[in-house]
């Protein structure tokens, strides 16, 4: 397997999301990004939702600090 779906399935990973970027179906010119989970496109943010035509790059995202996603908002050092 190759492309993004073979960097995950190599290393091991599951049930991550990332963001996949790419042409965009509507103009070859432009390019669109979509929510991925592992290395497939799972969310456009675009209302015709037709993802990209080609998944050439991919990020993952990180949460930075997570502790305040599950602790109080005026935390300010990690619990």
């Amino acid at each position: 397997m190759t492309g993004v779906e073979g960097v995950f399935k190599k290393q091991g990973i599951s049930g991550c999301f990332h963001e996949i970027s790419g042409q965009s179906p509507r103009d070859s010119s432009v390019r669109h990004s979509c929510v991925g989970r592992d290395g497939e496109w799972v969310f456009d943010p675009h209302p015709i939702g037709d993802g990209v035509n080609e998944d050439l790059t991919f990020g993952i995202f990180v949460a930075l600090e997570p502790w305040r996603f599950v602790c109080d908002k005026t935390v300010t050092e990690k619990p």
